[in-house]
Order: structure tokens, then sequence, then C-alpha cells
């Protein structure tokens, strides 16, 4: 027996495919099914049409009710009135609708049977929007889940070869001298940056629209806590709920807005700076153990460890930077390469390396590397950012963040 919580959901599908057929040939909804995004979507296209929808059916009500009858069961009541006509605010519109019946009835015994329809319909309202975003919330985490196994089988099967992944070969011998390779630091990292620089932007936008849309969810739940609280009409227990609500809120939202002027520059140098200033900052003023408290009041909701996240953006940057590294520099024997050309080749082969072994050793030998590398291009920051990114990453990928990576991949996945 199908559940009826999903069919009206199925209901209001249909709806919203016959609205799309008739305004827009469904067009947008002809998206592959092979399509990662597919889900978040159809799911975010239902939420929407659910959202109008439910606002247009309360403003109506809203509208029909007399000004001077609201203000005469209470005074105060005429600017919560006032407030739910004038906002957009669903959780808003509702609590109000459901204060005002139950003023409206005050100490007049049973509920006629319109107000009990109509509280009734608001608790359907409400219930539609939270459930569907609880299911776009499981169908993130699933994606989530997806991508993140998708990155430890990769590490996985590193972590476990025997041999480095990149063997410098001579090439095939010929009646012409072997060329010598000489390297233009400027030029590689010129030609380098332009190879990697929208995928790894894209990496960096991938998490941050995550974490933002986890955050909104957060917000969503707070907010819903406040109306409802101020539906039940609790002084005490609201004035708490609703001052710590509130002030979460408002720290989220902040948080949302450094998310969102990330998510706007395209340029991948200036996202990663952004980034780490950003994550520098909430360090410092000790918002990112607020996020995690968030998230951890919601956890049967939210599977997204922001920490592991983080540490796995940086290691898909280094991963993309370091393939794009490997077809760049020439299969020339290391006798056949200047000193630019031989530090090219050490860092790449001492990551390798140390990715297979996680020897600090190994790891210390790839940051000497990372430096002298850092030293030959200082002058070149702005001319070539790569470089200098490179140098920054070295802070977030070591001996313990590799670790990290590793126990979560094997505990979540092995």
């Amino acid at each position: 027996m199908l559940n009826l919580r999903y069919s009206n959901l199925i209901i209001l599908y249909f709806i919203y495919t016959t609205l799309c057929q008739v305004s827009i040939h469904g067009a947008e909804l002809n998206q592959e099914i092979s399509n990662s995004k597919f889900q978040l979507n159809f799911l975010e296209k239902l939420i929407d049409f659910s959202n109008k929808s439910s606002l247009e059916y309360l403003n109506t009500y809203l509208h029909s009710l007399n000004p001077q009858l609201v203000s005469s069961l209470n005074k105060n009541l005429l600017i919560e009135f006032q407030e739910a006509k004038d906002t957009d605010n669903l959780d808003q519109k509702i609590a109000f609708i459901r204060k005002y019946v139950d003023v409206s009835n005050d100490g007049k015994g049973e509920a006629h049977l319109e107000q009990v329809y109509i509280l009734r319909n608001m608790h359907f309202l409400q219930n539609t929007q939270t459930k569907l975003k609880e299911m776009l919330e499981e169908s993130k985490n699933e994606s989530q889940l997806v991508h993140q196994y998708h990155v430890c089988r990769q590490f996985l099967i590193n972590s476990t070869a025997t041999e480095p992944t990149i063997q410098i070969e001579d090439r095939p011998e010929s009646n012409t001298p072997q060329s010598f390779f000489t390297a233009d630091l400027e030029t590689f990292g010129k030609k380098l940056y332009d190879l990697i620089n929208v995928k790894g932007a894209g990496i960096i936008d991938e998490f941050l629209i995550k974490l933002r849309s986890h955050l909104e969810y957060i917000m969503d739940k707070n907010a819903v806590n406040t109306a409802n609280m101020a539906a039940s009409d609790n002084t005490d227990n609201m004035d708490n709920t609703d001052n710590a609500d509130n002030k979460d809120n408002k720290v989220l939202k902040e948080i949302v807005e450094m998310i969102n002027d990330i998510v706007n520059l395209h340029d991948l140098h200036a996202k990663r700076q952004q980034l780490y200033n950003a994550v520098s900052i909430l360090s410092q003023e000790y918002k990112l153990q607020h996020i995690i408290g968030e998230f951890a009041k919601y956890k049967k909701y939210i599977g997204f460890d922001c920490i592991f996240e983080y540490l796995l953006v940086n290691f898909e940057f280094l991963e993309n930077l370091y393939e794009q590294w490997e077809k760049l520099l020439p299969k020339t024997p290391l006798g056949h390469m200047d000193e630019n050309g031989q530090l090219l080749h050490n860092i790449l082969m001492t990551y390798n390396k140390f990715k297979l072994t996680r020897d600090s050793e190994v790891y210390q030998m790839y940051e000497e590397n990372i430096e002298k590398l850092q030293n030959k291009t200082i002058h070149l920051k702005h001319e070539v950012p790569l470089y200098y990114m490179l140098y920054n990453s070295t802070n977030s990928f070591g001996p313990i963040s590799l670790h990290a990576i590793m126990t979560n991949c094997r505990e979540t996945y092995l």
C-alpha cells in the first residue's frame, strides 16, 4: 500500500509537470537520468512549486480577513497580521494563521469545523515543505557519499600501489640526439594554471554549494522551531528558543554570505585565497565550532563532515594539479633536464611517493622542493599564481591530513 506521506508528493509532482508542460513544454524536465544532479534538480523544482502554491493559498486567506475583526480580538495581533501579509516566509504566515484561529476561538468551546480544517491544512502545508526538504537533504547526502566514495576509492587504490604512478622513461632510440629539456618556469606555470583553472574552481564551488545548502536547511529548521514556539504561545520557552535560534541563524547567515562571495568569483586563485581567508576568520572567531555544533543538532538529516570534505577539496586540487603536471612534463631522463626541469620532476616524484608511503621524511623532501620552487618564482607571484597556491597548499596537506583522509575513507568504505 502506498505510504500516504509520499502519495501527496506524487500528486504534487503530477500537478507540477502538467503546469510545466503548459508553460514551458516540459523542456526543463528533459534531463537525462544519468545526470548526477537529476534528483537535486527534480526536488528543488518540486519544492519551489510547492512553496509558490502554498504562498498563493495563504495570501488569499490572509487578504480575506477583516483587519478590524483581527484588531478587536487582540490589538497586538493586528501588527502580526500585517507582517504575515507582507512577508514571503511560509512559516511566519502559517504561525499567524494558527494563532489567529486559536485566539478567535478562545473561550468558545469546541472549534468550528471550518477552523479544524484550517488548522489541519496549515499542518499539511508545513509538513509537505518539511518532508520535501528532508528528501532533498537525503538526496544531497547520497550524492555526497557517491562523490566521497569516488575520491576515496582512487585514494585507497593509490595507497595500495607498490610503485609511484609516474615513471620517467627514455624516449625511443633514434638517429637524432636525445633532446634536452630546458624548463621555463613562467611558461610552465601559466600553461598548467590554464589547464586546471576551471576544474579547480569547480571543485571548490561544489564543496561550498553543498555547505551552503546544508546551512540554509539548518536555518529553515531553526525558523520553523521559532514559528512553532510562537504559535504555541509559550512565552518563556519562546523567548529562550527565539533568542537562541535567531542568534544561530545570524551567524549562519554571515557564513552563507561569505560563501556567496566566494562562489561568485570565477578565478581559481582568487577563489582559493578568499576561501583560506574565510576559514582563517571563522577559526579566529570560533564560528567553525559553531557550524559543527549546528550540524550535530541535525545529525539525523545531515551527514556532512565539513572538515573531512575540506581536506578532500585540497586533495582533489592537488590530484588535478599533478595529473596535468605529469602531462606537461616531458618523459626525458633527468640527465637531459636543466636544473628547473629536474626540480619540476622531483616535486612530482616526491608527491607521488608520499601518497604511497605517507612517510614524514618523504613529505619533508616534498616541502623542500616546493620551497625551492617558491624561492625561484616569488617574483612571479602575480603573473603565475599557481606556484604561490601550491606553496600555500602544503599547510593543508601533510602526514596528519593524509592520515585523516585515509582513516575516514577506510572506516567508511572498507
